[in-house]
């Protein structure tokens, strides 16, 4: 059994994770429409699109967020494929054009407007 102390804790963690993960998420469909409006930076967002989803991925995977966690997962892996090539022109390709990147990250977004703390089968309940 969990103590009372330690399951708020949990509560509390999952609870951020779930409010950070609409953040993380906002933030890279922000990248995404400044390169669409010419503002953006390829190199940059394929970064951000990387970190972002590298979290979300990992953290998501531990709170039992599943399905949120292989969404992220293939963006993070498709990001980190294109970073790492040492292309500079897979690099300069923008993600804003990239089908994986837009279909995922609608996919992604979609999971994640959904997502409430107590879907986590790690939530404890009183």
């Amino acid at each position: 059994m969990i103590d009372a102390g330690l399951r708020a804790e949990l509560r509390k963690l999952i609870a951020a994770f779930v409010e950070n993960m609409g953040a993380m998420t906002a933030e890279m469909e922000a990248a995404l429409d400044a390169g669409r409006r010419g503002e953006g930076d390829a190199a940059a967002a394929w970064d951000l699109l990387r970190t972002q989803t590298h979290r979300i991925s990992g953290s998501g995977a531990s709170f039992g967020f599943t399905d949120i966690a292989a969404v992220a997962r293939r963006i993070d892996l498709h990001a980190a494929g294109t970073l790492s090539g040492g292309d500079a022109a897979a690099v300069a390709a923008p993600p804003w054009e990239d089908a994986l990147v837009t279909g995922d990250l609608d996919a992604l977004r979609r999971l994640v407007d959904r997502a409430a703390p107590t879907d986590s089968p790690l939530y404890p309940g009183d």
